[in-house]
């Protein structure tokens, strides 16, 4: 899946990896918290590291429920650069 989210620019994400990084999705600390509580909220725990956040997910993962994560990961992405008032690139 490639889609273009205001808050990580271009960004292609895969829902067969066994572990999810987001070297891409720089962005200071605060804000990072806000993105995490949102993605906690909709049930898809990730761990913060500096300023990005890293997921992994269990190696026996279905592909289904990896796409649903991947797919809520996006929607929540793309509605925080709405509240974070992140123009589109």
């Amino acid at each position: 899946m490639e889609k273009t989210i205001p808050i990580v620019g271009r960004a292609q994400l895969k829902a067969r990896v066994y572990f999810l990084g987001s070297n891409w999705l720089r962005m200071p600390k605060p804000l990072l918290n806000q993105v995490f509580n949102a993605l906690l909220k909709e049930g898809v725990l990730v761990m913060l590291g500096g300023n990005s956040f890293r997921l992994y997910p269990a190696l026996n993962i279905d592909p289904k429920i990896a796409k649903n994560g991947i797919r809520i990961i996006e929607r929540v992405l793309s509605e925080q650069s709405k509240v974070l008032k992140i123009p589109p690139s």
